[in-house]
C-alpha cells in the first residue's frame, strides 16, 4: 500500500510535514516537479545523492530549460524534506548545487535608472512609466503594481498598502509617481488603477 494514500508521514515525500506547513503553496509549486521525478512512494531512506544530481542534470537538458536557481529552489525544499527526516547528512557531501549568476538583480545607478524613465515616458503606452516608476521606487512584484489602486496610496505619508497588512514606503514619494501617472493622462488625473491602460 501507499505510504501517501494512507496518512502524512515523514517517511516520504508528500507526507512531510513540510507538506502541510503555512510554506504549502511553495512547496506544493516545487514538488510539483520533484514528486514525479523521484516517485511519490518512495521512501526518503532510499533517495541517495546520485539521483539528486540525475534529476539537475535531467532538469537542466529539459527543451525549455529552467533556470539554475529555478532547479535550486526545487533541490531546496527537498533538501528541507530530508533534512527533517534526518536523510541529509548522509548525503550532503554528495550533493552540489548548481551555480547561479551573481550579476543578476543589480541595483541601477541614478543614470541608468534616469535613463529608464526617460524611456518609459516616451513610450505609446500610457501604462509603462507609472509602472515602471512603482517598480524602481518600491521594488513591489508585477502582479501588485498590475492592480494597485489609488486608494491604496497615501500621499501624505508617502506609503502605499500592498495586500491586507503590509505597507511599503515609496522612495522619492507617491508624488512622483502621481506625475508619472497624471502626465501620461490626457484629464491630468488619475484612474483608480495607477497602471491603467487609459486611453485619450
Amino acid at each position: 500500500m501507499s505510504e501517501i494514500s494512507t496518512s502524512p508521514s515523514s517517511r516520504c515525500l508528500s507526507g512531510s510535514p513540510l507538506f502541510f506547513s503555512s510554506m504549502q503553496a511553495i512547496v506544493e509549486g516545487t514538488l510539483k516537479r520533484v514528486l514525479p521525478a523521484f516517485g511519490e512512494d518512495r521512501l526518503l531512506a532510499d533517495i541517495e545523492a546520485e539521483d539528486i544530481e540525475t534529476y539537475q542534470r535531467a532538469r537542466m537538458a529539459e527543451k525549455k530549460r529552467p533556470s539554475n536557481r529555478t532547479v535550486s529552489m526545487e533541490i531546496g525544499t527537498l533538501r528541507k524534506i530530508l533534512m527533517h527526516a534526518g536523510h541529509w547528512p548522509r548525503l550532503r557531501d554528495g550533493v552540489h548545487m548548481l551555480a547561479e549568476r551573481e550579476d543578476v538583480g543589480q541595483a541601477l545607478t541614478p543614470a541608468e535608472e534616469r535613463l529608464l524613465l526617460e524611456e518609459c515616458g516616451r513610450s505609446i503606452s500610457r501604462a509603462l512609466l507609472p509602472f515602471v516608476t512603482l517598480a524602481v521606487d518600491t521594488g513591489a512584484r508585477y502582479d501588485t503594481i498590475r492592480t494597485l489602486q489609488w486608494e491604496r496610496v497615501d500621499l501624505q505619508r508617502g506609503t502605499i498598502k500592498i495586500g491586507k497588512d503590509k505597507t511599503a514606503a515609496v522612495r522619492g514619494g507617491p508624488f512622483r509617481l502621481m506625475r508619472a501617472h497624471c502626465g501620461r493622462c490626457s484629464s491630468g488625473r488619475p484612474s483608480s488603477r495607477i497602471a491603467s491602460r487609459t486611453k485619450s
